[in-house]
């Protein structure tokens, strides 16, 4: 695997929002007042659909009578509108314009809050969304503000122009040095930014920002896609919003995890970041020996007008943000310091009294985990204010202590130097660190298979089945399409499913070094603790009978990922139906008569035969080894 080299060069495009006021006819009267709505759009959409709001879209306004500001007495205090077909905007409650000759001012903004603006006041509370990955949460933060003046009772619909109020990030990869746009986009590396302030104070008179808070980690949106440029072409479609504010160098990050390896990318330069702005940011990925990004040129760009000044910097990874772990390669990752390793993060599932997925950071000394005494980052099915709590598990009856927390989410960690700590704030010398996802890394004849690891209870499980084609010293398995000629494998139609017979577990070791092929204790323990099969279970799984209601429920709360791969008997068969695990006995030389099942109509964990009936040999199954 590369070790990554990252350039960045920072495109900022400035653009002032244009609002435009209706030259429809002034028609005096108490009449309602109706509204229509457009988005000034000088690039791709964020928040909404081309120029336009998405049905369901909710829109917050007021008015005052000409001359007076919002902080006064307001003519209109906080109207929901909804926004319908044509972006024809319906008020919740009907609404006058004022009788006699009182034009109104009116200023909106979307997402509407029910909050509003408290009494003598101009000021609103404003912020982005920190997990920004989805469509509906990266819209939720594009705060949009219209106002019109001097509007006088008609009968036509106020036209509400929208213009963007925060920052918009588009992030590009540049490929480098023998590396195409086509791997990185097949690599799918995860991105996030650190540093940003996520809240503010919006003044509704003046249009000024104040009172940046909550510093947080920000998880970018949308989806990479290959594009020409140059020989090697580049990836695009990541991008983030942020509320105006100042970059300071070395403040603000761009996180990536990249093939199991994170890597950091700061901000050089002091940049102002404006309203209704876009930046582009270029990551330029060259081969390197370290997980250091270094070098970044940065551009001011203004819409149609361009300034350039440029910069070199260099940056260590210290803090340890939890946003940038996909846990995608494994739903371990283990942190290093001077090539040691110090500590590591699971996400795992906390079955019992908590009942969620979590994030648990452990300590790490001569390469053993110590479990007495891990901290819960993020409960993530919790979103108040419980997370940072201890949890001490007790291996040999596979139970755990939870003492809880009292914390928002601990996005982010250290480790102090000084002596080797996991601490959260961070500390006078912390430590330059490493971080990678923890893998089984087994190799056999010289090739290497690379398989994730997911803790369940105090046990570390392979996530994915064995895809071995030799025993663990490197013999070649025969590849076999009958049971009964002698120790093999067998592979499934699609390719995707390795199965053994029962005669090559007794003749040669399967599993990798440091790990087994489990016995009926580690299994027992394992069902116990997930408490049924469905938090086992992962992808499809159909009904043999045709009613696809009988099928129980799928959750894989465990990540343990157990698919319906079927098994091997006198052909392939059970494909969607159950998937069946090879297990020892307690001598480690004998395969018991049954074996572990998992079926598609039951939620408990089965058994069956391990012999094809009425003949001595072995079925095709597969092998799902247990960290010893």
């Amino acid at each position: 695997m590369l070790r990554t080299l990252f350039t960045c060069i920072i495109i900022v495009c400035l653009s002032a929002c244009v609002n435009q006021i209706s030259d429809d006819e002034v028609v005096e009267g108490a009449i309602p007042i109706s509204f229509t709505a457009e988005v000034k759009q000088a690039s791709t959409a964020t928040r909404v659909s081309d120029s336009g709001f998405d049905e369901g879209d909710e829109v917050g306004l007021f008015a005052m009578l000409s001359g007076t500001d919002i902080n006064e007495q307001r003519y209109i205090d906080n109207l929901r509108l909804d926004v319908g077909t044509n972006s024809v905007l319906t008020p919740e409650k009907e609404v006058f314009y004022p009788e006699g000759d009182n034009p109104l001012n009116f200023v909106a903004y979307h997402p509407y809050q029910s909050a509003g603006v408290s009494a003598g006041s101009n000021a609103m509370t404003v912020s982005v969304q920190t997990d920004q990955s989805d469509d509906s949460s990266l819209s939720a933060s594009d705060f949009l503000i219209a106002t019109v003046e001097g509007v006088d009772s008609s009968s036509k619909s106020v036209k509400l122009t929208f213009g963007h109020k925060f920052t918009r990030i588009l992030v590009e990869l540049i490929p480098q040095a023998g590396q195409s746009a086509a791997e990185l986009l097949a690599d799918n590396p995860r991105l996030i930014a650190t540093g940003f302030y996520t809240q503010a104070t919006y003044n509704l008179s003046d249009g000024t920002f104040s009172n940046l808070a909550s510093e947080a980690d920000i998880t970018l949106g949308g989806s990479w896609a290959k594009e020409s440029y140059g020989q090697t072409g580049k990836l695009t479609g990541m991008e983030l919003i942020v509320i105006p504010q100042t970059v300071v160098s070395g403040q603000q990050n761009f996180v990536m995890e990249w093939n199991g390896k994170v890597y950091n990318c700061p901000v050089p330069t002091t940049t102002s970041l404006a309203g209704n702005t876009q930046v582009t940011i270029q990551i330029k990925v060259s081969e390197s020996l370290t997980n250091t990004l270094t070098g970044m040129v940065g551009a001011v760009e203004e819409w149609g007008e361009s300034t350039t000044s440029e910069s070199e910097n260099s940056y260590n990874v210290s803090a340890v943000h939890i946003a940038a772990l996909s846990f995608h390669d494994s739903n371990v990752y283990r942190v290093y310091q001077g090539g040691a390793a110090v500590a590591e993060v699971c996400k795992e599932y906390l079955n019992g009294d908590v009942a969620s997925q979590a994030i648990v950071v452990y300590p790490v000394s001569n390469e053993e985990t110590d479990l007495t005494r891990g901290t819960v980052l993020q409960l993530i099915e919790h979103t108040d204010a419980v997370h940072g709590g201890s949890l001490a598990w007790d291996v040999d009856a596979n139970t755990y202590t939870y003492t809880a927390g009292a914390s928002s989410v601990l996005s982010h960690f250290y480790i102090d130097s000084t002596d080797g700590s996991i601490v959260f704030s961070k500390p006078a010398n912390p430590a330059t660190v490493n971080v990678s996802n923890y893998t089984l890394r087994d190799v056999r004849g010289g090739v290497l298979q690379e398989y994730p690891i997911v803790k369940i209870g105090a046990q570390y499980w392979m996530r994915s089945d064995l895809v071995a084609t030799t025993y663990a010293d490197g013999i070649a398995l025969q590849k076999q399409t009958v049971t009964g000629k002698g120790a093999g494998y067998f592979l499934s139609t699609n390719g995707e499913a390795y199965f053994y017979n029962g005669e090559a577990l007794l003749e040669g070791d399967l599993a990798p070094d440091g790990w087994k092929i489990p016995e009926w204790d580690d299994w027992n323990t394992l069902i116990a603790y997930a408490g049924n099969a469905a938090a086992l279970k992962a992808g499809t799984w159909k009904s043999s009978s045709g009613d696809e209601s009988a099928v129980t429920p799928v959750t894989n709360l465990t990540d343990f990922c157990s698919y319906a791969v079927g098994y091997w008997r006198d052909a392939y068969q059970g494909q969607y139906l159950y998937v069946c695990y090879w297990t020892w006995d307690e001598t480690k030389q004998t395969i018991p008569e049954t074996t572990v099942m998992l079926m598609s109509e039951y939620d408990d964990v089965q058994t069956g035969k391990t012999l094809v009936p009425q003949t001595t040999y072995y079925k095709g199954m597969c092998i799902r080894c247990i960290k010893e």
